[in-house]
């Protein structure tokens, strides 16, 4: 048996002394009672010491530790090593275990660990950084657990971990980030399972994980980020289900997930994102479920989703986003339930949303968006609701809805905006109700809402906005009520809000503004409440106010009619009622007639008592649609004068309604047409569709 450094020293201070013995006998029984006398010494002083730690700043502290510090192979505080002088810490092997932290720490000479041979556990962390030559961790073999986190952390010349081999247990986390040099995790071939969470971060030239094929629980989250030597996730074959987040993000030279082939479930986020070479996931066909998130993201050469066959479920959203060469959504199959979101964004190569056939639960917002040739939204021919918002938004060449014919319900809101070749809302026709807002806007080629005919309610705001195709609102007419603000705004062609007929009620305001094309209000004479603000503003050539007439004054927050050039005739019922109490108004820059608070009043004085230009349930035009020939009929038979005016306002048909009370349209463009029956001073203006 080797004594202690310290009994070696003291007994080598007697051998002047034994050597002046004549007997060899003598000699030996005197040094074998010397040395025990000292191993004696030495054993009755061993103990725990330094419960406040210790700091190492030089090598000469390290090399005489034994002499300071006789005994002392347990330390009860933390031990620090750092100093740019540190190149040996042999004068610390009679250490066999710590019950805090050991940090060696920016050792700018230190090469090796040799030194902490007889060192078992760790009882803190074990952070090993900054210590540029250190090339090898020989030193540590006899070290079998970590009772907190082990960090090696840039170590810039460290190749392996090799002298980490009997290593078994880390109660926290695992954490190798920045070593530059690092080729492998050889060393941790016994590491069995690490409590805490399992980061690899930034090691430029690691490419392999095969040394942790012992590795069979991590509490924590894995995160396995930059690396980008990586080729593949082999070494992790015994991990059925993770606990926390599996990440695996910016790893440019990873071209498979294998070592994932066993993964079952990911109890929170799982994360693919930014792995430039990887082709499929088809590693991860036994996983089931997420609880969490699942985002796959900024995989520019990912194909195929292959390999998700069996992920049933998200617990909150699965987001699949920036992966430019992804086709199709082909592999979800057997996906049926996003807890939260679904996110299907930026995947410029998608042209199907086929996968996604068994889709029957989004519990809040399903996102389409930036997907720049998917040309239509066929796949989730099985969700009827949404519990959350739709939101279609930012796809280039979108030219149909169709694939949501499905969707009935949605509880949040629904935006269908920029989609500049979307001409068509087929594909929302079984759409029922809107518990948030509806938003259509920058449609560049959107002519119809006409597939929106069974909606019948909007709990939010209605925003009909920057549709420079839009020609008609026909298709809404089985809609009530829009519980927030009603906006039509700069639709260049629309010439009239005909569509909204059943429209009774808006709950926070009405708004047409800005639309060039705009001659008449006709379509909104079943409103009755708004709820807040009427602003009539910039319509260009609208003239008169008439269809707005049914409007209870009391509904009307503020009334602001401005910057419509040819509008002079607002003395309508409803505004003329408001007025009258002397409620507040901005009336300027329209048409003389109603271009000041005073015209309107002056005007809505000399209204006549009889008129009627309020649809009357007397005047009767059937077939309505039509393909030719109408029959105009109406109590009495006074003779009345017809003026017929297209959707632009200019005069087609102008004459006396005869005997017979037909009207020949057949040789007239498909369109919308409003008739004008005049008989004495009651007028009456029916809305006509040629077909």
């Amino acid at each position: 048996m080797r004594l202690p450094y310290r009994c070696e020293q003291r007994i080598t201070e007697y051998l002047p002394i034994i050597n002046h013995l004549k007997n060899d006998a003598m000699k030996k029984n005197v040094l074998l009672l010397i040395a025990c006398t000292f191993l004696a010494y030495y054993q009755a002083n061993t103990q725990g010491c330094l419960p406040d730690g210790i700091t190492f700043n030089s090598q000469a502290e390290i090399d005489n530790f034994q002499f300071d510090y006789p005994g002392c192979t347990q330390v009860l505080g933390n031990v620090y090593i750092t100093g740019n002088d540190i190149s040996s810490l042999g004068g610390l092997y009679v250490l066999t275990s710590l019950d805090e932290d050991l940090v060696i720490w920016d050792c700018g000479g230190l090469a090796s660990l040799s030194g902490l041979d007889n060192i078992t556990s760790i009882g803190g962390n074990f952070q090993l950084g900054f210590n540029g030559q250190l090339t090898s961790l020989g030193g540590m073999v006899n070290l079998l657990s970590v009772q907190n986190d082990l960090e090696i952390i840039n170590n810039p010349n460290l190749t392996s971990l090799s002298g980490l081999d009997n290593l078994n247990f880390i109660k926290g986390d695992l954490i190798i980030e920045n070593n530059d040099a690092l080729l492998s995790l050889d060393g941790l071939g016994n590491l069995g399972a690490i409590e805490g969470r399992f980061d690899v971060f930034d090691n430029n030239n690691l490419h392999t994980l095969d040394a942790l094929a012992h590795l069979t629980f991590v509490g924590g989250d894995i995160d396995l980020d930059t690396n980008p030597a990586l080729v593949s996730l082999s070494g992790l074959d015994n991990l059925t289900a993770l606990p926390g987040d599996l990440r695996i993000e910016q790893n440019n030279a990873l071209i498979s997930l294998s070592g994932l082939d066993n993964l079952t479930t990911v109890a929170g986020d799982l994360r693919i994102g930014g792995n430039l070479a990887l082709a499929s996931l088809a590693e991860l066909h036994q996983l089931t479920s997420v609880g969490k998130s699942f985002r796959c993201k900024g995989n520019s050469s990912l194909v195929s989703l292959n390999g998700l066959d069996n992920l049933s479920s998200t617990g909150e959203n699965l987001e699949i986003e920036d992966n430019i060469a992804l086709p199709s959504l082909s592999g979800l199959d057997n996906f049926s339930s996003a807890g939260k979101t679904l996110l299907i964004s930026n995947n410029n190569g998608l042209i199907s949303l086929n996968g996604l056939e068994n889709l029957s639960f989004v519990g809040e917002a399903f996102t389409i968006e930036g997907n720049d040739i998917l040309p239509a939204l066929n796949g989730p021919a099985n969700l009827t609701t949404v519990e959350g918002g739709l939101f279609i938004e930012g796809n280039d060449a979108l030219a149909s809805l169709s694939g949501l014919n499905s969707i009935a319900t949605v509880k949040g809101d629904v935006s269908i905006t920029n989609n500049p070749v979307l001409a068509t809302l087929d594909g929302m026709n079984n759409l029922l109700s809107v518990a948030g807002s509806l938003t259509i806007e920058r449609n560049g080629l959107l002519a119809s809402v006409s597939s929106l005919e069974k909606l019948n309610s909007i709990g939010g705001a209605f925003t009909v906005e920057n549709n420079d195709q839009l020609l008609s609102l026909l298709g809404m007419k089985n809609l009530r009520t829009v519980g927030g603000a009603l906006t039509i705004k700069r639709n260049d062609l629309l010439p009239a809000l005909v569509g909204l007929d059943s429209l009774t009620s808006v709950g926070a305001g009405l708004f047409i503004e800005s639309n060039d094309a705009l001659v008449y209000l006709y379509g909104l004479d079943n409103l009755t409440t708004i709820g807040g603000e009427l602003v009539i503003r910039s319509n260009n050539i609208l003239t008169t106010l008439n269809g707005i007439d049914n409007i209870d004054p009391t509904t009307i927050s503020y009334l602001t009619l401005l910057n419509s050039n040819t509008l002079s005739t607002c003395a309508v019922p409803s505004i003329c009622a408001y007025l009258a109490d002397g409620n507040p108004a901005e009336i300027t820059a329209n048409a003389s007639g109603c271009n000041s608070y005073g015209q309107v009043l002056d005007a809505c004085a000399v209204l006549p008592a009889k008129e009627a230009l309020a649809a009357d349930p007397d005047i009767r035009i059937l077939p309505n649609p039509t393909k030719g020939v109408i029959q105009v009929g109406r109590l009495g038979h006074t003779p009345s004068l017809i003026r017929l005016m297209d959707s632009r306002g200019s005069l087609v048909i102008s004459r006396e309604l005869d005997a017979s009370g037909q009207l020949d349209l057949s040789g007239l463009p498909n369109g919308l047409y409003f008739l004008q029956l005049r008989a004495g001073d009651q007028v009456w203006v029916k809305r006509v569709v040629k077909e």
